[in-house]
This record gives C-alpha cells, sequence and structure tokens, in this order.
C-alpha cells in the first residue's frame, strides 16, 4: 500500500538526506497509525498543504518484524547505511526470507545492540539487478516543456531498455560502447521540440539534450521508442550518419536499405538499432521489391504508396 505522509507533522523529519531518521520515523508513524511498519520511497513533494513524504506501507499477511543482534547482520553501527541495508537482507535470505529491510531502531537490553528488520515472505517481493547507470538516468534526465508524467515515465522506461540492451549487443565496436555509454551518464534534458517530421531529434552531435515529437514519438510502439532512443543517444555521444537514399526511387546499390551496412545503415547510429530487438528502424525499404525471403517478413518490402511515419531524424521510416 502507498500513501503520502506529513514530513514535518506526523514524522517529525526535516532532512530527507538523514536516511536513517526518515526510516525510523517512518516505522513510528506506521506503528501509530496501525500498520505493522512502513518503508520510505524518499520522494518528497509538496500539494500546497505541506511537505509529504512517500511511503510503502507494510501488510501483517506478508510482512513480520524481528530484532536482530547487529553482530549478526555484520554492522557496525546503525548509522552504516550500505552495512545495514545489506546485513539485513543477507539476514532475511539465510533465514527463509525473500527480503530484509533494516528499520535502524536499535536497543540494548544488556545482551548487546539488536537491531529491527522487516522480513519478507516468500512470493511477497521480487529480486532483481538493475544497473546503476538506469537508476541515475530517474535522478540526471530531465524534462521540460509540459511532459505528463505518463510520458515522462514512458521514456524513461525505453531509456532502460535502450541502455540495457546495449551492453550485451554485439554489433558495436568496444570503443563505440563506451562513449555511448558515457553519454548515457551525462545529465539529458528532454525537450518537445523535435521537428515536425521527426520522432526526435538532438540539437547537435555531442549535446546533451534530447528533443521529442509528442505526437510521432508516443505513438510508435514500444521497441521503436527505444530504438529512437539508443539513435538519438549516439548523436548525444558525437556520431552522424549521412542523409537517407530512399528505395524508390532509388535502385540498389544507390539507395540505402536495412541491414545493407553501407553508409547509412552501417554507421553507429544505425548499428545502434540492431541492440534493440536485432532490426533497424527503416523496416520500408527492402533489397528488392516484394523480396520477402531475402529480408525475412519483417523487413517485407511496403509498396511506396504505403503509409510512412517519420524516422528518428526526420527520414521517412514505417515500422
Amino acid at each position: 500500500m502507498y500513501r503520502d505522509s506529513l514530513a514535518g507533522f506526523d514524522s517529525g523529519v526535516y532532512a530527507i538526506e538523514n536516511v536513517s531518521a526518515v526510516c525510523r520515523a517512518i516505522n513510528q508513524w506506521s506503528y501509530a497509525n496501525g500498520f505493522v511498519g512502513a518503508i520510505p520511497t524518499f520522494e518528497q513533494t509538496d500539494h500546497g498543504s505541506g511537505v509529504v513524504l512517500g511511503v510503502l506501507i507494510l501488510r501483517p499477511e506478508t510482512t513480520q518484524w524481528r530484532d536482530v543482534p547487529i553482530s549478526i547482520i555484520g554492522a557496525q553501527d546503525v548509522m552504516d547505511i550500505p552495512a545495514m541495508m545489506r546485513g539485513a537482507n543477507d539476514y532475511a535470505i539465510a533465514n527463509g526470507f525473500s527480503a530484509g529491510f533494516p528499520t535502524f531502531e536499535q536497543a540494548d537490553h544488556d545482551a548487546g545492540v539488536i537491531v529491527g528488520i522487516n522480513l519478507f515472505s516468500v512470493g511477497v517481493v521480487t529480486w532483481q539487478d538493475i544497473f546503476a547507470n538506469i537508476l541515475g538516468m530517474y535522478s540526471n534526465y530531465t524534462f521540460e516543456g509540459g511532459f505528463t508524467d505518463g510520458e515522462r515515465v514512458t521514456v524513461l522506461e525505453r531509456w532502460g531498455v535502450a541502455y540495457a540492451r546495449l551492453q550485451v549487443c554485439n554489433t558495436l565496436g568496444a570503443t563505440d560502447k563506451v562513449r555511448i555509454d558515457e553519454a548515457f551518464r551525462r545529465s539529458i534534458n528532454h525537450t518537445l521540440g523535435a521537428p515536425a517530421g521527426a520522432n526526435a531529434s538532438v540539437p547537435f552531435p555531442g549535446a546533451s539534450a534530447v528533443e521529442l515529437n509528442r505526437g510521432n514519438f508516443f505513438s510508435l510502439i514500444a521497441r521503436e521508442q527505444a530504438q529512437t532512443l539508443v539513435h538519438e543517444m549516439t548523436h548525444c555521444a558525437g556520431f552522424h550518419h549521412p542523409d537517407r537514399r530512399d528505395c524508390p526511387p532509388g535502385i540498389p546499390p544507390k539507395c540505402d536499405n536495412p541491414g545493407d551496412n553501407g553508409p547509412y545503415y552501417g554507421t553507429v547510429a544505425l548499428q545502434s538499432e540492431l541492440c534493440i530487438a536485432g532490426s533497424q528502424s527503416d523496416l520500408s525499404c527492402a533489397r528488392a521489391l516484394n523480396n520477402e525471403d531475402e529480408i525475412g517478413s519483417e523487413f517485407a518490402y511496403r509498396r511506396a504508396a504505403a503509409l510512412k511515419a517519420p524516422g528518428p531524424d526526420g527520414q521517412i521510416d514505417s515500422l
């Protein structure tokens, strides 16, 4: 269960950076309000009635509280936040639970210091490794110009997919991947200023900004959105590509086709799109008219009269 708690009045905490104090106060607030425990999200805002903090309220049927000697969990002091977090979770796993979270409450009843841990039953929570750089996006990536909360969440999710796929992608050279990875680590600002004929754009190579076209970008399916974003991140990293030569009207090899590894599709920007789902963003071109066997059904040629949508940089792409 999620609930906002008044930061000053309910919890007595004003400095959200004081992790142990916030955790203690939130748990005390939960007991006072009839719950078995709570975990702060460390999100805060002010809707006009004072600062509120996000709280995850624990249900009694899924969670139990236990006092554990601090020596067992391996922390030297309750103020050692990382050690407390690791130790509480390790204790939980070793004792048949799916996870554990410290309350940062401590006491000494003449038998040594004990600390409180909220223990989660098996099947209640899911454990997952997340790239640290993906977590960094949620604080380093900014949005301006009227993005809705839903749009912001969508963009961040697609960035996460793009970054994770890039790490296991073998279509790019190691040096190129390092440059793109460094761009991902920067603070990237997002606006809705992309040209009418583009899904997204970058003001100039090397910029720490991505411009989206609301009508085009958010009408794409998830895979196409992730392809668009990783494409633009290569431009943030300083990579560029020539204009695409469409076919028709061009005839191979004087036009560009997905998978041809030519002057357009062979560039880092277009090769990066292969990292997402093994395809490139422009599926309207094929090596020969109606040659579906050669390209595969996903790359089937769509006739010139078919509806086409703008690609990442305003090129006419269709998916």
